[in-house]
């Protein structure tokens, strides 16, 4: 038989979930977990959790991202790479363009972190040409 929406089985709200330990401290039948508390019953054990994982960068290849993003062509995301870092020229140094660490390179394929490039875009806002 189908629930009405809202409705939870055994007519009850879930139990809250501990922001220590990621569960609820009462077992789905209604018994307290024996996890939660000691042998005593009188002070609660505390349980480590561990810190949630770092979020991984999006990574796209030149191509990808030209497909995803159109206002940026394959052509000029490969003059924006090629300019990243500083070069040497016959005058001497000529600085990068800033966005080196927006880019990974392994081996031949190279690689556009998608947050670490609008971040770079977004301090050319609002200078003139």
């Amino acid at each position: 038989m189908r629930q009405p929406p809202g409705d939870h089985p055994g007519g009850e709200l879930p139990e809250p979930v501990d922001a220590l330990t990621g569960s609820s401290d009462r077992e789905p039948w209604g018994r307290r977990s024996a996890s939660t508390e000691n042998p005593s019953g009188s002070i609660p054990i505390r349980v480590r959790v561990p810190a949630p994982a770092p979020k991984s960068p999006a990574l796209l290849t030149v191509r990808q991202f030209a497909v995803k993003h159109p206002a940026f062509p394959e052509a000029t995301l490969h003059d924006f790479i090629y300019h990243a870092d500083e070069r040497y020229g016959s005058r001497g140094v000529i600085p990068g363009n800033g966005l080196l660490p927006a880019i990974y390179r392994v081996g031949r394929k190279v690689l556009i972190d998608e947050a670490g490039f609008f971040e770079w875009l977004e301090r050319f806002r609002g200078r003139g040409a």
